[in-house]
């Protein structure tokens, strides 16, 4: 057994990474809520990891639609922190320190994950992240297409499988299919024997085929009822309540239709259509939904297409582009 002395320095050891490091770091920060124009690159504090708790050097970060969705305003009624925040939710890295008690990593090994609950963002060139939300990067992924993975693969899951209860065999329409959930869910769904109608544009048609879709639909051009015969059991929208409604009607008589965006208006067609409609309000995963998407993306099985990077700096930009919808893949951020 050790003695106290000895026990107390095995806890700081890990800290020792933090020994004369800078105390500041380049980060984007939100001071309040509408345009652009509240993103900011600021010089803050560097974190400091927490009993159990890692430090990671950031190398990218990804950028969701719910980062432009929160700075816009209209997620407060779920997630109202004190400003200014820095914001980004997934990102790849390296380990940098280990927190009093962390134990399983060490110091330079490459990661990718989702920051702890109540820390700072990803948008930055540091964050804290817990061991439960951190798998080791796969040699084969770049970092910005390991921190493209977390959200989308996390909300794909869900979307599927915790709320959507996909069978094996059924038919499964996604609609936004291109985006990075689309294309996690399309894997997903394949892995599970589904049979995938994927809508978007036209021009992504041959990235969806290649992520597995079985049958491709654009909705400039075609209109998805009439192409979707027979009916699907399952239909996931990463859209709006526009294309939700679009996606009702192909729903079979046990059909689901799962919404990435909560809307009034979605569920009240639901009960008027006599339809199971369930909203997905978040990613956070449930029970081992991370550990099982970890597997997947080391066996090679789930991966994603990096669509446009942008530097830290330019974090404005990048999430305009994101709310402008479109671009296949995931949008990232890379922290040099």
């Amino acid at each position: 057994m050790l003695r106290p002395a000895v026990r107390l320095l095995a806890l700081l050891f890990p800290l020792a990474a933090l020994a004369g490091a800078p105390s500041t770091m380049t980060a984007v920060q939100m001071s309040g809520y509408g345009g652009v124009e509240n993103l900011h690159v600021v010089e803050v504090p560097r974190p400091v990891p927490g009993p159990g708790q890692l430090r990671v050097r950031v190398r990218a970060a990804s950028v969701n639609p719910y980062d432009w969705k929160f700075r816009d305003g209209r997620l407060r009624a779920f997630y109202h922190p004190t400003l200014p925040v820095i914001p980004g939710l997934d990102f790849a890295g390296v380990i940098d320190a280990l927190g009093p008690g962390a134990s399983g990593w060490k110091p330079g090994e490459a990661v990718y994950g989702f920051v702890a609950d109540g820390a700072d963002g990803a948008y930055a060139e540091y964050v804290i992240a817990e061991p439960a939300n951190l798998a080791r990067k796969p040699r084969t992924l770049s970092y910005a297409e390991a921190a493209s993975l977390p959200v989308v693969a996390l909300t794909a899951w869900k979307a599927l499988f915790t709320v959507g209860r996909l069978r094996s065999r059924e038919r499964v329409l996604l609609n936004g299919a291109s985006g990075g959930v689309g294309l996690a869910a399309i894997q997903f769904a394949k892995s599970r024997g589904a049979y995938v109608i994927a809508v978007a544009s036209a021009a992504n048609g041959p990235l969806m085929r290649r992520y597995g879709a079985d049958l491709t639909l654009d909705y400039h051009t075609q209109n998805v009822f009439e192409q979707v015969r027979p009916p699907v059991d399952l239909a996931v929208d990463g859209v709006n309540a526009s294309t939700a409604a679009q996606a009702l009607t192909t729903l079979g008589p046990e059909g689901r239709l799962v919404s990435l965006n909560p809307n009034p208006a979605i569920a009240r067609d639901c009960a008027a259509k006599g339809r199971e409609c369930i909203e997905v309000q978040d990613f956070r995963p449930v029970g081992d939904a991370f550990a099982e998407v970890a597997k997947l993306v080391s066996a090679g099985t789930l991966h994603m297409t990096v669509g446009k990077r942008f530097p830290l700096a330019d974090a404005a930009a990048a999430q305009e582009l994101s709310r402008a919808g479109g671009t296949p893949g995931k949008i990232v951020l890379t922290v040099d």
